[in-house]
């Protein structure tokens, strides 16, 4: 109204399915801020794509999140288990649960291979994923720490080979890029921006 430049970032992992779900009026008012914006940033083209359908007139630019590079990550020696890293909120949508369910198989299935270890990091319901953890018997195999500092999040990839993100939907996850930038191995679920930054 005051003829002030908005720029609108967009980082909602489910905000094309709000846009579709929300009444009419608020369908309005979105279509107008985007449409009305100088500038709609968006972390991927995927996302680029999904913000054009909803206001084909807005400016949407894409500019993807940063991550600093870094030395790539020791491999274990061969005695040694392979570190495996969940770095995020745990709940159902980040697939957490579905994660430690899998692990559970993955230990019933490979008692014979190469030992390896899950890191949990993140907040959030943490103490359902312990009891989890604790019915399957899985202490041995899986840490879940809670929340920790950014400085003990970067000890903890620097210790880890593998990063894993069973996500339901994601914008442009910071672990992925992190884990990246840190020579380590990612799998995860194709879903939001993660294709883009990953391969088959």
């Amino acid at each position: 109204a005051f003829g002030v430049p908005v720029v609108t970032h967009i980082h909602g992992g489910k905000f094309h399915e709000f846009y579709a779900t929300s009444p009419k009026i608020v369908q309005r008012a979105i279509r107008h801020l985007l449409g009305h914006s100088s500038a709609v940033i968006a972390l991927g083209n995927t996302w680029a794509e999904r913000l054009t359908a909803i206001q084909p007139s807005a400016e949407v630019l894409v500019v993807p999140n940063p991550a600093r590079p870094s030395e790539a990550v020791e491999q274990p020696k061969e005695c040694e288990p392979v570190g495996v890293l969940f770095l995020g909120r745990v709940e159902e949508q980040k697939g957490t649960f579905c994660l430690i369910e899998a692990w559970h198989q993955m230990v019933v299935d490979n008692e014979a291979r190469r030992p390896a270890r899950l890191t949990i990091v993140g907040d959030g319901d943490v103490e359902r994923a312990r009891a989890l953890v604790r019915e399957l018997r899985l202490e041995d195999s899986v840490d879940i720490t809670g929340w920790v500092t950014p400085a003990e999040v970067q000890r903890i990839l620097r210790t880890s080979q593998v990063l894993v993100l069973p996500s339901h939907y994601e914008g442009q996850p910071m672990s992925i890029l992190e884990a990246m930038a840190n020579g380590l191995c990612v799998v995860a679920s194709p879903v939001g921006g993660i294709p883009e930054l990953i391969d088959d």
